[in-house]
């Protein structure tokens, strides 16, 4: 085994040639030493950073490039989303059913947009996102006014949501 402490002599000699070091030789050693710890500490990581955005920059430009052309394609039609049916409402029905979700899903009528108001006991919140995303996808319902809240139970909800379909 070899022995990494250094001995009194070397000791000795390493602080008698840097005490005959001139001063403004240390405090030039010591500028580069805290300019070298700067530039690991903050000038690199906000440029990796930067060069992170730039390289995504291409793909964001190409996506706003065509939602620029899409609405250009759309900008004097105008978009019709059909009423919802009964038939349809009977399938959000049978999709809160299948769910084992107890709730009261009412109609609201309106003469400019289809309004439900939805009320559910007790739900998962991981299922009651999961039933945004399919309501919106499927029959372009958005939630607009939702009031959750905790139950006793981990993860689970109670809530009031008004369900709009804008034609």
């Amino acid at each position: 085994m070899t022995n990494t402490v250094l001995s009194p002599a070397i000791k000795e000699t390493l602080l008698r040639i840097f005490k005959q070091l001139p001063p403004k030789i240390i405090i030039g050693i010591g500028a580069l030493l805290m300019l070298g710890v700067c530039w690991s500490l903050l000038v690199q990581p906000l440029q990796q950073t930067l060069e992170l955005r730039l390289q995504r920059y291409p793909t964001q430009l190409m996506s706003i490039q065509e939602l620029n052309r899409t609405l250009l394609n759309y900008k004097d039609k105008s978009v019709r989303i059909p009423s919802l049916s009964e038939s349809e409402l009977s399938v959000l029905q049978q999709k809160l059913f299948s769910e084992g979700v107890k709730f009261t899903l009412t109609r609201v009528e309106t003469t400019d947009l289809v309004r439900l108001e939805l009320k559910i006991d007790e739900i998962e919140f991981s299922r009651w996102l999961e039933l945004v995303v399919d309501f919106r996808k499927n029959n372009g319902l958005y939630a607009s006014d939702v009031v959750i809240k905790k139950i006793d139970r981990v993860g689970v909800i109670q809530l009031n949501a008004t369900l709009v379909q804008v034609r």
